[in-house]
Formats: C-alpha cells, structure tokens, sequence
C-alpha cells in the first residue's frame, strides 16, 4: 500500500558485521523521473548484497533485486550524503510500482522520521491574530495597504472548481447596481469566522450561486519562498462542505500547495495535497478534524515539502518549486451532486 514515490529507508547487511543505513528516492509526479539511492554517511561500497538483493556502487549503478536489474549512473554528491545513485529506466507508474514491491520483499523498511517543527528556531515574518479584520476594498485607495483581499484576480475570481458558493464581501453588488450588503466574516475573541449562507430571494437575481462564502487570501500583499505556514482553525462537517488552506505561486503554473483539505461528508480524514508542474501527489491522515481547535502547517524549503497537523509530521514530499507563494483560506461548498448540502450542514 501507499503512493508510489516519496522518500523510504532500508536496511541491509554489508558485511557479516557491519549494517549500512541507505535511503531510496524518487518522485512519481516529474516528467523524467529518476529513482535514487542514497548512502548516508561518507562511505564508498564497491558492492553489498543481502536476501538476495545487491546494489553495485560503479559508473553504471545497476540494482539487482532478485531475478531483476535495474540500471542507472552514479552521480556524486557533496556533504554528508555520500554516494547518489540514480535509475532513470523507471519512467512508468507501473515499474515503479514493481521496483519498489522488489524492495520491499528482500529489504527490511521503515517509514523515514520526519522532523518535528520547533518554532523557536524560526523567525517570525507574517503573523496574523485576528484582533480586528483588515483587507483592501476594491476602489477605496485608503485599504491598499492592508493585507487580506477577499477576492482573487482583484476582484474577478469569485468561485473556483464548480462550487456551489460565490465568493462575497459587503460592497460586492454581483449584477445590482448597489453592494448587496453580504459579510461573510466576523470577527470576535480574536477569532475570524467566515459563514456560508444560502442566498435570499432578494439577492438571488444579482448573484450566479445558490450560496454565498468568503475567501481571504495575501495575493498581492505578502508571498514568502520557503519556510513554515501554518493555521489555527475549527472546522465545520456536514454534507458539501470543503474549507482549506492552501498556497498559490507567482510565476509557476501548476502549482498548489493545499495545507489542509477537509471535506464534510469524512470528518475523519484530511486531505495534503501537493500539486507542481508534471503531477500531484495526495497525502491522507486519519484524524477527527470537526471537533475542537487544530493546527495545520508546512515546512517548505528547496528540496522538501513536510506536511504537519497539530505539529506531527504527516507526509514528505519532493519540492520543485522556487517562486514566492501567497496564503488562501476559504470555506467552499462542492459542487458535486451527491454532496448537495443538507440537514446536516
């Protein structure tokens, strides 16, 4: 079980008497993809066998697992990784699939540890605390230094994905002549709350969705490259509902970094999801996440993306991205049709 691609620890024997630690490495979601082996530690091993697999350490790096050979190069790796050996005659899901089924079934694996995060060792760059809610208003120059927007695309992007909500601040006047006079936010206890409502019979002609939402996000007024990100929030269940935090990123497309994704209909699951040019990769925790407060967070830096819920490491996944990401947070309603809103939501 488990996604093909990612980051896994093996054990082997390279001697009657000496084990050596080594980590293989691959990333399903790149075009070109090339499946490493790393030696940990400054070591150099002409070649070590066991159970029936052996890794050779030469220019042509062949794996043998069983009745296979898997073939590749070495490539040289400076610092305290040693050895990388790199296979790039596993272009498919299906081999890959099968080169790591041939690992597993002679090597003994173990999930790699995953830092916990210590903030004390970062420095803080955007904290918001929700004592009041300050964003930019669409023609009013006087909110431009503000740092929320509720709309996307200044004011343009309103709905995303087929949902069934439109996305609304107290100004916005969809086809009216006037605003609507629609907040969804409020802001009490330095807690933001953003409300999904259907919409009234006064409000209907004027407005494309049957639901109205919010949407907060800093593009246009902060975007960071690398760090740590993360929300503190209480989620709501019931049948439709799709609230996330999520990344964007200037200049890439393709890439999404969704933080957290819950959906109402499974309060005991949550959905990481890293998307970046040439494919996506979902990670899913099991947790019950629509009861009480929860923390959600991620580690990006220029190799990695670690994903964290409540401060444990969830997932890890290789980073390609390298342009700055700006912070979204909305409360959606999908648009399927077996997921129409209910009773329960």
């Amino acid at each position: 079980g488990g996604a093909v691609g990612g980051y896994y620890q093996f054990t082997f024997p390279a001697s009657a008497t000496d084990w050596v630690l080594i980590g293989i490495e691959w990333d399903a979601t790149l075009p070109n993809t090339y499946f490493g082996v790393r030696i940990n530690g400054d070591v150099d091993i002409p070649s070590a066998s066991a159970n029936g697999a052996t890794i050779v350490d030469d220019s042509t790096a062949n794996l043998a697992v069983g009745n296979r050979t898997w073939s590749g190069f070495n490539a040289p790796w400076s610092g305290d990784i040693g050895e990388v050996l790199l296979f790039s005659d596993v272009p498919t899901e299906e081999q890959r699939a099968d080169l790591r089924a041939d690992l597993m079934s002679h090597w003994s694996i173990e999930q790699e540890q995953l830092p916990l995060i210590n903030l004390s060792e970062w420095t803080l760059t955007f904290d918001e605390d929700f004592d009041t809610f300050s964003r930019r208003i669409l023609g009013d120059a006087s909110t431009d230094g503000n740092r929320w927007d509720t709309s996307m695309g200044g004011g343009i992007v309103r709905w995303l994905n087929d949902e069934r909500q439109i996305y609304v601040e107290t100004e916005y006047a969809g086809t009216n002549s006037t605003a609507l006079g629609i907040n969804p936010f409020s802001v009490a206890d330095s807690v933001l709350t953003i409300t999904c409502n259907p919409v009234s019979q006064t409000n209907a002609p004027y407005l494309p969705k049957s639901y109205t939402s919010g949407l907060i996000t800093t593009q246009g007024t902060f975007s960071q490259l690398y760090g740590y990100f993360e929300i503190r929030c209480q989620l709501p269940g019931g049948t439709g509902t799709w609230p996330a935090f999520w990344l964007l990123f200037h200049g890439t497309i393709g890439a999404e970094f969704d933080i957290f994704e819950t959906y109402g209909v499974n309060t005991s699951t949550v959905y990481q999801t890293v998307h970046q040019p040439g494919g996506s990769q979902g990670y899913e925790t099991a947790t019950e996440w629509a009861t009480g407060w929860h923390t959600y967070g991620m580690k990006w830096d220029a190799s990695r993306i670690i994903y964290y819920i409540d401060g444990v490491p969830t997932a890890s996944h290789i980073n390609t991205t390298t342009t700055p990401g700006y912070l979204i947070a909305n409360l959606a309603l999908e648009g399927r049709s077996d997921r129409a809103p209910d009773s329960s939501t």
